[in-house]
């Protein structure tokens, strides 16, 4: 990520790769063992849960984390959320996209952490309605300094360079490709 060098340089910063999603097991068919297996799958993923956010505790712990920031979701990443409110750390996760549900774990999890910060208030609208309690929640758009954005070719040479005439119009949007992101919509 871009702003990787700007953290370190500003504190102590370590940054994380992504958590291995913790499966909770899945049933084993439709035969008279699918239960028992089923059951026994989230007892072995419980375990390995418990043991990965112990793991976590003891690196928030010997490392001096001062603050856990999860950058994508409440949805993800429960394992490090867990370990930061057990090794009382602060938490904070930044929601910058639309889940279609928040589970029970979601929401618990969730009314726990010192805060919330969805990108905008559409986003914060939509977790309330779908159950997360807006009490922790506080929007915070994504920022962009104009005075450090540098132009640095006219509007002639990139209509010159993609062949676009001077009376056609021109329209864009920046972010990742996702159906919820709402490119189809500027198309």
């Amino acid at each position: 990520h871009a702003l990787v060098g700007r953290f370190r340089a500003s504190a102590e910063t370590i940054v994380m790769g992504r958590s291995e999603p913790v499966g909770w097991g899945q049933a084993a068919g439709q035969r008279w063992w699918g239960l028992p297996v089923a059951l026994a799958r989230r007892a072995a993923n419980l375990l390995r849960f418990a043991r990965t956010v112990a793991r976590h505790v003891r690196f928030l712990k010997r490392n001096r984390v001062a603050l856990v920031h999860q950058n994508n979701s409440i949805t993800r990443h429960h394992d490090w959320m867990c370990a930061a409110l057990l090794a009382g750390v602060p938490c904070i996760a930044s929601e910058r996209g639309l889940n279609s549900r928040y589970s029970i774990l979601d929401r618990a999890i969730g009314r726990r952490l010192h805060l919330i910060i969805p990108m905008s208030h559409w986003i914060r609208r939509h977790m309330v309605e779908r159950g997360v309690s807006p009490a922790n929640i506080r929007v915070m758009y994504d920022g962009l300094d104009p005075a450090a954005v540098r132009i640095t070719r006219s509007p002639e040479s990139l209509r010159t360079t993609y062949g676009v005439r001077p009376d056609q119009p021109v329209v864009g949007i920046v972010g990742n490709i996702r159906e919820w992101k709402g490119q189809e919509a500027v198309v």
